[in-house]
């Protein structure tokens, strides 16, 4: 009679322990692994001061004046890090461009080089055709302020300067209209 029973306790813990294991990967595996919570949304940006890359299109600096996130008061903003050396960063190189140049002055796109040269980052921008605001964290501590934690990580900024979303890896054009569209930034 004894050994039922611990035949039965032990069928019967296992069954628990495998309805917990499939409920914990039903809810991992349905997670979207590209929006990740950040202590900043619904913040104000960290505040930055950087040194442009190149002459941008639409915004009037010279290559190494430096720019700083206070004058983006008042405009919505993507702000995205990024690398010369990572490769997920020169799969969305382009799509960053495109997202540029479909939106314009309405939502200002602004990249953030970190972990890189000033030399490195400038031939990625030239290669991949980079004509929006382009800036290197030098000293890293917008990428610290920003928690990044990976690259490419990007940001949404409201006109109020408030982080309304961060996107970990590669981003779309699509993916970024829709966000857009669904936060009602412009």
């Amino acid at each position: 009679m004894s050994q039922q029973k611990n035949h039965f306790f032990a069928v019967f813990t296992i069954g628990i322990i495998g309805v917990c294991v499939i409920a914990l990967l039903y809810i991992a595996l349905g997670q979207n692994p590209k929006k990740v919570a950040s202590a900043l949304l619904g913040k104000q940006m960290p505040a930055f001061e950087l040194s442009t890359l190149q002459k941008p299109s639409i915004v009037e600096y010279q290559p190494g004046e430096t720019f700083s996130s206070a004058e983006f008061k008042g405009r919505p903003l993507l702000i995205n890090f990024w690398a010369s050396w990572c490769v997920s960063c020169r799969q969305e190189a382009q799509e960053l461009e495109r997202l540029h140049r479909h939106f314009k002055d309405d939502l200002l796109v602004v990249g953030i080089a970190i972990q890189d040269t000033k030399e490195l980052a400038m031939s990625f921008a030239r290669r991949y055709g980079k004509t929006y605001l382009l800036g290197l964290d030098n000293s890293g501590d917008a990428s610290i302020e920003y928690g990044v934690i990976g690259v490419p990580e990007s940001f949404l900024v409201d006109k109020t300067g408030k982080i309304v979303h961060k996107i970990s890896g590669p981003i779309t054009l699509n993916e970024i209209t829709e966000l857009v569209r669904e936060l009602k930034l412009l």
